[in-house]
């Protein structure tokens, strides 16, 4: 067998190697992605059986460490979690006009100039400004953090966008806020969560 036939079969056998590769890759990644709408259909399912049973039959309260207001009661609680806004981050970046040139001193040797303005650019980045625990009432999200608390009634927001991975907190004035927490591992807590703010005591 000559070298170019040789070649021909090495190149055919990648190729078709590849071919498979990703075949294999796509298959996986499809799988993936249905396992994945799978979690979330039966998330979304857990959680609208909570609702439902909270809408049936009550909420019950769970036992406060921390002293709450008269008719104010603790329903869930979100230990160890983290206070998340988004705030100007300066970057590494620089923008700015101006003139610049250079100018002939010798062959081969320039003398080079410029002026104009340079700034620095920034970016909004989500932000963990304190780290603690999540109060949730009939009345309020209060969070006790390791550098203050924080008290957000449920009539001053706007709207919760919640996840499988936290809540969005859509606030009537400020910076929206977002908590990190797995939802996913414990669908009552945002069922919880979505119930307090729809009654708005």
């Amino acid at each position: 067998m000559d070298s170019d036939s040789l070649s021909i079969i090495i190149g055919t056998a990648f190729v078709s190697v590849f071919i498979i590769l990703l075949i294999i890759d796509r298959r996986a990644t499809k799988r993936k992605k249905l396992r994945k709408e799978k979690e979330l259909a039966e998330f979304v399912e857990k959680v609208e059986n909570f609702l439902e049973d909270f809408t049936k039959n009550g909420i019950i309260p769970i036992d406060c460490d921390i002293d709450l207001a008269k008719d104010e009661h603790l329903f869930a609680l979100l230990e160890s979690v983290e206070w998340k806004e988004f705030r100007k981050v300066r970057t590494g970046n620089v923008a700015g006009h101006g003139i610049s040139g250079r100018v002939r001193i010798a062959k081969g040797v320039y003398y080079r100039y410029g002026a104009g303005r340079v700034a620095s650019q920034s970016v909004d980045q989500l932000t963990t400004i304190d780290s603690g625990e999540l109060y949730v009432t009939n009345k309020r999200f209060l969070f006790r953090g390791m550098t203050g608390n924080k008290n957000l009634p449920y009539m001053k927001i706007i709207m919760i966008h919640p996840s499988t991975s936290g809540i969005e907190i859509e606030k009537e004035s400020g910076k929206n806020v977002f908590i990190p927490y797995d939802f996913q591992s414990d669908p009552y807590k945002i069922a919880m969560i979505q119930f307090c703010n729809a009654i708005k005591e």
